[in-house]
């Protein structure tokens, strides 16, 4: 009677196992077999761990091309700042303000000075933010650009940028 109980358990766990998965398998040979003919909770089990050790294996190939496409994006950008930074210093040279192209309108502008911390122990406390201890750098640069002479932070010497309207 107990190897009898013990069957009927297994195949009624097999039962389950093949509806809760059912929908989730991917391959359709192996939905079809699944759904099918798997009537033992062993073989069901060894079908559910295949697709399992499948799917971990597509997240790591997933993970592996998603690094290579954030390293040709980052690729990407990089040659982006220096077309930007090589067509600022033509058009500087030039003395160019404004260049329209068919592929988008080129101005070269002057950038905000920023401020630049030399030592940050030294900024007085009214720059920190109070709800946490950081640096209130858009306040900082205010003061500095006002004139205001600031232990620890001085003002960048600003530059040029390049904006790119397309359409």
């Amino acid at each position: 009677m107990t190897a009898i109980r013990d069957l009927a358990r297994e195949t009624e766990a097999a039962r389950v196992l093949r509806e809760n998965l059912a929908d989730i398998i991917q391959d359709e040979d192996d939905a079809r077999d699944f759904v099918e003919g798997e009537t033992n909770l062993n073989e069901a089990i060894e079908l559910a761990v295949k697709q399992e050790g499948e799917d971990a294996t597509a997240v790591e190939a997933i993970a592996r091309y998603i690094e290579k496409l954030k390293s040709r994006s980052d690729r990407y950008k990089k040659r982006m700042e220096a077309t930007r930074t090589a067509i600022a210093i033509a058009m500087d040279q030039a003395e160019q303000k404004k260049i329209e192209t068919p592929y988008g309108t080129v101005t070269r502008r002057q950038t905000v000075r920023t401020a630049i911390v030399t030592d940050e122990a030294s900024i007085p406390t009214s720059y920190w933010k109070p709800q946490d201890p950081k640096l209130d750098k858009a306040k900082l640069a205010a003061d500095l650009r006002a004139g205001q002479k600031i232990e620890g932070a001085t003002l960048s010497n600003g530059g040029d940028t390049v904006m790119i309207k397309r359409g």
